[in-house]
């Protein structure tokens, strides 16, 4: 892998002159007067010719305006547009699924044939090329809720003629996403905040779509706070979530709350925490030393149910837009513009003294009339039973697709290139001026011209470009070049050579994963490779993961699916040599395994702990498959966390064990249980234990004393039983991976994996105090897609008696093996990490 270090960012600064040897020159010292002379003479005549037109852009106008009219481009009426959207669903692949209208059985398609049409001028066609160029090396964040999110997948479908970008994934915060333009150096981002403050489910075992949540007004929401600093234009939203119980917190206190329905709570109406949200997010903009964007807030979207609210029957089936005459702003919606209108001049005018812009994205006018732009019930399959309508979001196209052509003739106004505010009128006879556009756009280019030769005939050596030191740590070219890709989001794409050993160079595939050894007669689930969507993820180089961990130690822990990706490691390395079984010297448990690699002095361990927390059956008697289980989710497993210190890199896991029956205790005592059915104790979700056993895992690695290791979490590793559980005779027959339109991750699987990454990102800041790190090694995407890599049946010998499927665990040789693959790029990306931080000590 080729690391390039900019020379912005390098500790050695070369001047250009010193590269040519003493006394060579461009330039004699009398041709080098002579031309700065005729430069200042031609530069004195042509200034006064650009400040005549005072700057006038060259470019065209954003908007075409009547003569003697100013034009406000959010006032006005939707009018018929029969060539209609921009795209479609197949020409965009970003659009998410509770959007895709079309996809899911929307019979009619005039709602997509309407166009916006200001009073007073024509709202230009939105030009994804002209976008991009305004927006080159610049960065741009959506903040809000869903619709936030609604509004930047229109965005990117829109620039979808122009480029596809590559996903970029945000370990901290994942349900934001943010997308890269490579050929335009564009970031847009999208940062999920429903109340833009800091927000907190009321229950942590709820988490209900109307569950009470507590608002801390006056604290920004870290997802976006932590991140916003560096983005160029920041479009701020929120709504619908404000209509929902809530308790208000200001100064950590309770100051009231709405539809708490608590006697000693001041009730308060939702408009109290909407302005102070607003209020809270424009200040902390004020306020963030390093931020200098440009801030948009874009207006209320009104939703549309008739006939009843989304929980009691209500739908949007209208097929066209409305008169406004038909259909106004009401409720609470008209109140909730006023208070967004207000806080932004508070803002604007705040902002003046630092130099800072907002800006007000108006799209609630035209969105008002749109009753017909709504999923209503076409946001998932027709055979899903969907019985609550959406209409809230906006179909994909849709009339959403209006606010982006709005913000990107609001991005023309901010271009230096364009007038700040409507352009000028156009001459009446239509015939150009003595100073219309081409003379202007002659005058500009060689002002432009002159001043960049200026510095080049100032230069009396020659700007010989010096070349980017680079180290070389192997064959990673694809993932080094392209330092914004996700590896972890992609496809499984066809891969004729196999895989990389089999059951015959492998003698360490243990009987339950070793597939073809009993009788599995497929073999096309071994004949794919994981393609990430912006590069190419390099072939597994067993040599070169043994020199990265050459005197080091791996300890993997967790459950017998992290046992399972250790013998794929051992399989992958046992093409270059075997290690030293040295489990004797430590225990008999054959459930706790030590390797010993003697020409590498390596070390490899699995530490068995399905629960990461100590765990007792609750039967005295003994264990059973499926018995009850008591877990102490404060106390970590020593089997694990008393060996673990002295190790170089922990990965660390668990799953499926948490479906079983549980009794959950802390500081000793009951605090609930999943599926004990007992009358006594209450019932939580298996989440509660799952996101408890990770935290005081991670913080028992906090609070070792001499660990100084790198841990790894190891996302969660989806199970694919179809025709019933595991236990009802369910099974895994499918021979090759799924499509991404085939399978998603939804229900459990979901919640597990946001559970873990929670986790790993409150430990992430915990443990910079401590200068520990802490890493996603996020297998699940690429996991969910593969019902075909499970043993099934075929884990024992066909003799044995065996009814029930594994759809748990992974054969080996298989789909297993991308996760080690993704581990080799982490370590070999810790390296360029730990290379940059020793330059950076060097250099300071």
């Amino acid at each position: 892998m080729d690391t390039h270090f900019s020379s912005s960012s390098s500790p050695v600064k070369v001047h250009l002159m010193e590269l040519l040897p003493p006394g060579k020159r461009l330039l004699s010292n009398a041709t080098m007067k002579i031309i700065l002379v005729t430069i200042a003479l031609f530069l004195l005549a042509m200034i006064p010719l650009n400040l005549f037109s005072h700057f006038s852009s060259p470019w065209p106008s954003p908007v075409s305006t009547k003569p003697g009219k100013k034009c406000d481009i959010f006032r006005g009426k939707w009018v018929q547009y029969p060539k209609g959207p921009y795209y479609t669903n197949v020409t965009c692949r970003h659009i998410f699924e509770h959007q895709n209208c079309m996809k899911f059985g929307r019979p009619d398609t005039e709602f997509l044939k309407w166009r916006w049409k200001p009073d007073e001028c024509e709202l230009p066609l939105f030009d994804a090329a002209q976008f991009l160029e305004l927006v080159r090396g610049k960065s741009m964040a959506f903040i809000g809720d869903s619709l936030a999110r609604n509004q930047m997948e229109s965005l990117v479908c829109l620039l979808a003629s122009e480029g596809d970008p590559i996903a970029v994934y945000n370990i901290k915060y994942p349900l934001s996403k943010s997308c890269l333009y490579t050929d335009y150096n564009f970031t847009v981002a999208s940062f999920w905040s429903p109340y833009l403050v800091k927000d907190i489910d009321a229950n942590p075992t709820a988490g209900t779509a109307n569950s009470l949540m507590n608002v801390f007004v006056d604290e920004a929401h870290e997802a976006w706070m932590s991140q916003i600093e560096k983005f160029d234009y920041v479009i701020v939203s929120a709504g619908i979530w404000f209509l929902k119980p809530q308790v208000y917190y200001e100064n950590g206190d309770i100051v009231g709350c709405h539809l708490c329905h608590t006697k000693k709570v001041t009730n308060l109406t939702p408009l109290h925490g909407y302005r102070k949200a607003f209020q809270t997010t424009f200040r902390t903009l004020l306020r963030l030393k390093n931020f200098k964007g440009v801030t948009f807030l874009r207006t209320v979207s009104p939703s549309h149910f008739e006939n009843g609210e989304w929980y009691t029957g209500g739908h949007c089936v209208r097929t066209k837009p409305v008169s406004s005459k038909e259909m106004r702003l009401e409720g609470l919606y008209p109140e909730m513009y006023s208070t967004q209108v207000e806080e932004l001049k508070a803002a604007e005018k705040l902002g003046r003294k630092r130099g800072l812009k907002f800006r007000l994205l108006d799209t609630t006018e035209a969105m008002v009339v749109r009753p017909d732009g709504h999923p209503s019930y076409y946001a998932k399959r027709v055979d899903e039973n969907v019985t609550r309508a959406d209409c809230v979001h906006w179909c994909l196209p849709g009339p959403i697709d209006t606010w982006n052509e709005l913000l990107l003739q609001m991005l023309k106004m901010e271009d230096r290139f364009f007038p700040m505010r409507v352009p000028a009128i156009e001459p009446p006879n239509g015939k150009n001026t003595p100073h219309s556009t081409p003379q202007k756009v002659i005058h500009l280019s060689l002002t432009l011209i002159l001043l960049t030769l200026i510095p080049l005939c100032l230069m009396n050596r020659s700007p010989t470009p010096v070349q980017s030191p680079k180290i070389h740590t192997g064959g990673s070219t694809s993932l080094a070049i392209k330092k914004k890709c996700d590896m972890f989001s992609g496809r499984w794409v066809p891969y004729p050579n196999g895989p990389y050993y089999t059951n015959a160079t492998c003698r360490e595939i243990i009987p339950q994963q070793n597939c073809i050894k009993f009788g599995r007669p497929d073999t096309e689930f071994l004949k794919w490779r994981w393609k990430p969507d912006g590069c190419e993820l390099p072939r597994f180089d067993p040599v070169q993961f043994l020199e990265l961990v050459r005197g080091k130690s791996i300890g993997f822990v967790g459950d017998s699916v992290g046992r399972n990706q250790m013998q794929s490691l051992l399989c992958l390395l046992a093409n270059v040599t075997y290690p030293v079984d040295i489990s004797y010297k430590y225990t008999s448990d054959t459930n706790f395994r030590r390797w010993f690699y003697t020409d590498y002095k390596f070390t490899l361990a699995t530490f068995w702990s399905p629960f990461l927390v100590k765990a007792k059956d609750a039967d005295p008697k003994g264990h059973s498959f499926n018995n009850l289980m008591n877990l102490h989710l404060d106390t970590v497993d020593e089997a694990w966390a008393a060996q673990i210190e002295n190790f170089d890199y922990v990965i660390i896991s668990a799953g499926q064990w948490f479906f079983r029956p549980l009794i959950f205790y802390e500081k000793g005592q009951v605090v609930g249980c999943h599926g004990c059915n007992e009358k006594n104790i209450t019932e939580v979700t298996k989440f509660y234990g799952y996101r408890k056993a990770f935290r005081t895992s991670f913080r028992t690695l906090q609070n070792l004393k001499n660990y100084k290791g790198l841990t790894f979490l190891r996302t969660f590793s989806p199970a694919h039983f179809e025709n019933g559980a595991w236990n009802e005779g369910g099974n895994c027959v499918r021979t090759r991976p799924f499509t991404k339109q085939e399978m998603k991750l939804d229900d459990y699987n979901l919640e597990f994996y946001l559970t873990q990454v929670e986790e790993l990102r409150a430990a992430e800041r915990e443990g910079r105090k401590r200068g520990l790190e802490f890493r996603l090694l996020d297998v699940t995407e690429a996991m969910v897609l593969r019902p075909d890599g499970h043993p099934n049946h075929y884990e024992h010998s066909p003799h044995k008696n065996v009814t029930i499927a594994d759809c748990v665990h992974w054969c080996t040789p298989g789909p297993i093996d991308t996760w080690n693959e993704f581990l080799l790029q982490m370590l070999k990306m810790e390296g360029e990490r730990s290379f940059d931080g020793t330059l950076q000590q060097k250099a300071g």
